[in-house]
């Protein structure tokens, strides 16, 4: 019953990742038109409940699909109220930033990054939403970490040159989950979460 469970949670993580990939032209002419010190926002669903509504101060996005972003908007800096389902929450946004709240069962959470400085390399930003378990992110073969500890809720963010690898997720020396199979590109940022649970792990990439 755990596998046929585990097939369909990511058989929709899968469906939720085709619709954030094609949200990035989106995204992209959105980061072109944005006036200067614009700072730019998205929400990531980090549940498995579908449809949810979803609001960047006066602006509605469309319902959230399970495990999957919005795609990003700018906005002048401010305090902005944030809402998804019955969550909300306001926060202050700076220039030239960029940020992530992830929409959780508990409520709502904010990640903030600056914007890449290379274009040279991939970034890559992990959201470990896992609940109390501190995870590595390595090769699949555990012999090399991009991060090395990231604890419950809370994320990272490097640049590595560009390249096709397969990564896993690690507890310890444990195993948790194989990370679904991603090109990294020059000059593209890259998103990854782990949600749902240690049993039942979700992993899924946001092509930002």
């Amino acid at each position: 019953m755990a596998h046929k469970y585990t097939a369909v949670l990511f058989a929709n993580a899968a469906a939720a990742m085709a619709v954030a990939w094609a949200s990035v032209a989106h995204a992209q002419l959105y980061a072109r038109e944005a006036p200067p010190n614009s700072a730019f926002i998205h929400i990531f669903n980090a549940t498995p409940v579908g449809g949810v509504n979803a609001q960047i101060g006066d602006k509605s996005q469309p319902p959230l699909l399970p495990y999957a972003a919005s795609a990003y908007i700018f906005l002048p800096p401010g305090n902005f109220l944030i809402q998804a389902g019955s969550h909300k929450q306001s926060f202050t946004l700076e220039a030239d930033h960029y940020y992530t709240v992830a929409s959780t069962a508990d409520g709502l959470q904010l990640f903030e990054f600056h914007e890449p400085l290379t274009g040279l390399k991939a970034t890559i930003a992990f959201f470990n939403l896992l609940p109390g378990t501190t995870l590595a992110l390595k090769t699949a073969d555990g012999t090399t970490a991009v991060f090395d500890a990231v604890a419950p809720n809370t994320s990272a963010q490097r640049s590595i040159n560009p390249l096709r690898v397969n990564l896993a997720l690690f507890a310890g020396d444990r195993k948790v989950a194989d990370v679904p199979p991603v090109e990294l590109e020059r000059r593209r940022s890259f998103s990854l979460f782990a949600g749902g649970s240690l049993a039942v792990p979700i992993v899924v990439w946001n092509r930002d």
